[in-house]
């Protein structure tokens, strides 16, 4: 009998999920045996799969769709019944390199400790660019930490990051060490449920690893979704995933940063007009705190707002754009990338302060960089922000864009901005006593 199953969880993507099974089957470790996980797809995955593949692979259909957790869920607990010593799982949307397979079970192997290995996530149009490597939980912010993403794939990069879980897309888990901790969290169904799981296994003395030499190509994001469901999903879910792991006396921080956060996500989307994404969020808040789980209603998920592109209607006629660099990397990706989409013509200049860094960032990027501003007058120049509403000094000279791609850039943006904190004041009064209450009744729940 082989040692190893390898799984892919699919849910109505047959166009990506024959390239994920293909590149499996591929790769130069073949000792292992292969498992189609169906999640209630209605596409003709299942028939589709089953006409290419026959017999060579093996199906695990469930009659409706269980979410990510539920999915892999599948997978892993046929591991188990069938005395496997590993289990690979896979989501159907990636791709992987021909060794991937073969360097995961050879480092679970060599490393005892060890329950959980992780690979690394390359964007599929971009395989110079990492998406997700070594994730983890930012304490300061309680939310996700993804330190690598979209820096170079080069030798800059650890060949390995002990981490607080990866993606369960491309993961490995020691069947040794999921019968001591038990299965993923089927309430998440999706987002966060990762997370969860892998920081049981850590609760446990083992340790979660990702490595750089089993990497897969991801051809989606949260982006590609049509609809409100990746926010709904995102911000119920991280309720669920602190309720269940931070001491009571952490909570009220937890607490503070949320409601700061919701506020932030509510008031930038009133001035947005995105009524949707309002409702979403307010629905994921609700069903939070009144530990409604599982999979979401129908009526909590709505088609994305329409909305005018705030980053064209200010940069579509600008030659020259100076970037005032924060040192984030993630926003840095997400403004340039969207300027070139603009105008792939434009002439984008980077300003960062901290010579001790520039050369990193010269090595991520072939933009002209320096570390004061040139006396020359550029078109736009751009700051970067954690987010507008937090930005205190407002040079009325300067455009400021956060992560979300946010701008204050007009009279009426700054005012806007001048009144976000007199108005979150109010909110976090009205909405923190039975915030708190509800999220101690929800911990202690858990156990």
């Amino acid at each position: 009998m082989k040692k190893t199953a390898v799984c892919v969880c699919n849910y109505n993507k047959k166009e990506y999920v024959i390239n994920c099974i293909d590149s499996a089957l591929k790769n130069v470790y073949t000792e292992f045996d292969f498992y189609f996980i169906d999640n209630g797809s209605t596409d003709g995955s299942e028939a589709v799969v089953r006409e290419k593949y026959g017999n060579r692979i093996n199906y695990l259909i469930n009659e409706k769709n269980t979410g990510s957790a539920g999915g892999f869920n599948t997978g892993i607990q046929m591991a188990c019944d069938h005395n496997y010593d590993y289990v690979i799982l896979l989501d159907h949307d990636v791709e992987l390199d021909k060794n991937a397979i073969g360097n995961m079970i050879l480092y679970a192997e060599k490393n005892e400790q060890v329950a959980v290995v992780g690979g690394k996530m390359l964007w599929y149009n971009d395989p110079t660019m990492i998406q997700i490597y070594g994730t983890g939980i930012n304490k300061d912010t309680y939310s996700l930490r993804n330190s690598y993403k979209n820096l170079k794939d080069d030798e800059t990069i650890p060949s390995e990051v002990e981490c607080d879980f990866v993606p369960a897309g491309i993961s490995l888990l020691k069947i040794e060490a999921v019968n001591k901790v038990g299965f993923p969290d089927e309430e998440f169904f999706t987002y966060w449920d990762d997370a969860d799981y892998h920081i049981r296994f850590k609760k446990q003395g083992y340790q979660v690893m990702a490595i750089s030499n089993a990497f897969v190509y991801h051809h989606f994001g949260t982006g590609e979704n049509p609809t409100t469901f990746p926010t709904y999903m995102y911000w119920r879910n991280r309720l669920r995933f602190f309720a269940k792991h931070l001491e009571k006396s952490e909570m009220k921080g937890f607490c503070d940063e949320y409601l700061k956060n919701l506020f932030q996500a509510l008031y930038a989307c009133h001035y947005q007009q995105k009524e949707n994404t309002i409702k979403s969020l307010m629905s994921a808040y609700h069903d939070g705190i009144s530990s409604t789980f599982g999979i979401p209603k129908p009526s909590c998920i709505f088609p994305v707002d329409v909305i005018d592109d705030r980053a064209t209607e200010i940069l579509q006629n600008k030659k020259n754009v100076a970037i005032i660099f924060n040192g984030d990397y993630k926003t840095i990706k997400r403004v340039t990338d969207k300027i070139l989409s603009i105008n792939n013509e434009t002439k984008i200049e980077i300003i960062y302060n901290q010579v001790e860094d520039l050369e990193k960032l010269k090595s991520q990027y072939m933009f002209p960089i320096f570390c004061e501003m040139p006396n020359k007058k550029y078109d736009a120049v751009l700051t970067i922000c954690k987010h507008i509403f937090n930005t205190e000094a407002l040079d009325t000279n300067v455009v400021y864009v956060d992560e979300y791609l946010n701008f204050n850039a007009t009279e009426r943006d700054r005012t806007y901005c001048k009144n976000f904190q007199l108005m979150y004041n109010f909110f976090y009064k009205t909405n923190y006593d039975l915030f708190f209450t509800k999220m101690i009744e929800l911990s202690e729940s858990r156990g």
